[in-house]
């Protein structure tokens, strides 16, 4: 099993949280030293020294943790188009404390997904050219209203 976090599209209530609905919630986290970027229908994120609008100590993104399957990971990656629009790292996450009950208690270290800022990237690669969403919290549009096709998983994968 795996722990990974979430910051946009995946969340609960999200457009894409679908793989993750059998998997186990652990808890609300934030992590430190990245800034959250607007790129249209959903988030990336990029280590605040990329951005170098706010320091990097003041930034952070914040989201949720879930213990996911091999399968359950697999499909993420067919999600966040790893490992060429986005990539999968392992950061350290900390409890976000103004979620009170559901914040998270692990040890910190999970897996996320982190936008590719490399020229390989199918996007535009010029960070700056996206807005930075300054809260670091990804508020789900009403209007997200898309879909990404993933192999199917079994009921007990997910």
């Amino acid at each position: 099993m795996t722990r990974v976090f979430v910051y946009g599209t995946l969340k609960r209530g999200g457009a894409l949280h679908s793989p993750l609905d059998k998997s186990k919630f652990l808890g609300c986290a934030r992590l430190r030293g990245y800034a959250m970027l607007h790129l249209g229908a959903f988030p990336g994120i990029v280590p605040s020294d990329e951005e170098a609008s706010v320091p990097k100590e003041k930034d952070f993104v914040y989201g949720e943790v879930f213990e996911v399957t091999d399968e359950v990971l697999d499909a993420l990656d067919q999600i966040e188009g790893a490992p060429t629009l986005y990539r999968r790292n392992v950061v350290r996450v900390e409890p976000d404390a103004e979620t009170g009950a559901e914040a998270y208690d692990g040890d910190g270290f999970v897996e996320t997904y982190i936008y590719n800022c490399s020229r390989l990237a199918l996007l535009d690669s010029d960070i700056a050219g996206y807005d930075r969403v300054a809260s670091g919290r990804w508020t789900i549009p009403a209007s997200a209203c898309f879909t990404v096709e993933v192999e199917d998983l079994e009921e007990n994968d997910r």
